[in-house]
């Protein structure tokens, strides 16, 4: 299920683009988005698909799963809730809306001894992947006392949807 409640998009800052924006689309439910030239029908899209941020509201794929709140203009605190066990992060986004990092703490063990760490997901790069521009290459880097410990560096050289049981 999306439920979009209440987004708002401001562009630099200044400009009001979408105000008080609500909707909620059933699983399996295809909807229209009609409207005039101008009228905000991409703005909206591109909110609810992350592609810009939404600057007040909430966009939830996940029923109450999922939220959401603005921390500034280039971040936000996203939990996800599922079984009473909750894990929250903050996501950061550049001036054109992309992705940037995901940090959070997850708990490190070394020898049998747990700690709560810092930890982040950087998108080093870009490109453009089944037509989407996606963050294509980044790394999982523990933020340590002792400096950064990148773990891992990841990229996504190929996306292919699985269209199996779609008319």
């Amino acid at each position: 299920m999306l439920q979009v409640k209440n987004i708002e998009v401001v562009y630099m800052n200044v400009i009001r683009v979408l105000r008080g924006i609500s909707l909620t689309v059933a699983d399996g439910q295809i909807v229209a988005l009609l409207g005039a030239n101008g009228g905000g029908k991409t703005t909206t899209l591109k909110a609810i698909s992350g592609i810009i941020p939404v600057g007040k509201g909430r966009v939830s794929f996940l029923g109450e799963n999922i939220t959401w709140h603005d921390v500034d203009d280039h971040s936000a605190q996203v939990t996800f809730t599922d079984c009473g066990k909750s894990v929250s992060g903050l996501m950061i986004f550049d001036d054109r809306g992309r992705l940037t990092n995901f940090t959070t703490k997850r708990y490190r063990e070394i020898d049998g001894e747990f700690s709560l760490d810092p930890w982040s997901t950087p998108i080093t790069g870009y490109g453009v992947r089944a037509g989407l521009n996606l963050p294509v290459r980044g790394q999982a880097v523990w933020s340590l006392p002792a400096g950064d410990l990148p773990y891992a560096d990841l990229e996504i050289t190929d996306v292919e949807y699985n269209s199996a049981g779609v008319a």
